[in-house]
């Protein structure tokens, strides 16, 4: 079954890197200047405890890193990569995102709200519990993903993709699925809104187990 999107992302556009240092530090000067931290890459370091202020990520590479407790009034990355880092329960409001790759990282909990996505590819994350709402979405995809009890809401997409994810009891509420293939995904115990089915792919047992939810009964007789 092909299941690879007929478009493609745009992949992150990374020169040659620096060694960050300490990553929190660089933060921190970064909103105490006010520019951006460009050109680093940051491994096995922490981001913790920021409260407001905004700051941007650019050109950037983060392996085996962790953030938590970040409460800015923006945070955007661009050109960035995350690799087996551990960013869960974290909160991103007004945010923007464009060319980011997260390749095998824990985001259980996370949650953006009226963020902008743009060439956001998610592969093999961890992302139960996840949360994405009132938000903007354009060449976005999840490959792999583990996104059991999701939530998505009110989201405005264009070119979105999802492959070989567990959407396992995930809600979806506002979201037209016109364009979506969900057939190499898990979808069971999914909960959506009859209308925001229209155009939605997947498989004949999918429709089955949606039409079941829905109410619907199926019989052969005559």
């Amino acid at each position: 079954m092909e299941k690879k999107q007929s478009w493609n992302l745009e992949k992150p556009r990374l020169e040659a890197l620096e060694e960050g240092g300490s990553l929190q530090m660089a933060a921190e000067e970064a909103v105490r200047t006010g520019d951006d931290v460009f050109g680093k890459v940051f491994t096995q370091q922490t981001l913790a405890e920021m409260y407001g202020g905004t700051l941007e990520f650019t050109g950037c590479r983060f392996d085996h890193c962790r953030f938590e407790e970040l409460e800015m009034k923006r945070l955007d990355f661009v050109d960035c990569v995350f690799d087996r880092c551990e960013v869960g329960n974290l909160t991103l409001t007004d945010s923007a995102m464009r060319r980011v790759n997260f390749l095998k990282c824990r985001m259980t909990g996370d949650t953006f709200a009226k963020c902008a996505l743009a060439d956001v590819h998610f592969e093999e994350c961890m992302m139960d519990y996840f949360g994405i709402g009132d938000s903007k979405l354009e060449r976005v995809l999840f490959d792999g993903c583990r996104l059991k009890e999701s939530m998505w809401n009110s989201l405005k997409w264009s070119k979105l993709s999802l492959q070989d994810c567990d959407l396992t009891a995930s809600q979806w509420s506002f979201v037209p699925m016109n364009g979506l293939n969900l057939t190499s995904c898990i979808i069971d115990n999914i909960r959506v809104e009859m209308m925001s089915l229209r155009g939605v792919t997947v498989t004949s047992q999918q429709a089955l187990m949606l039409a079941g939810m829905l109410g619907i009964k199926i019989s052969d007789g005559f």
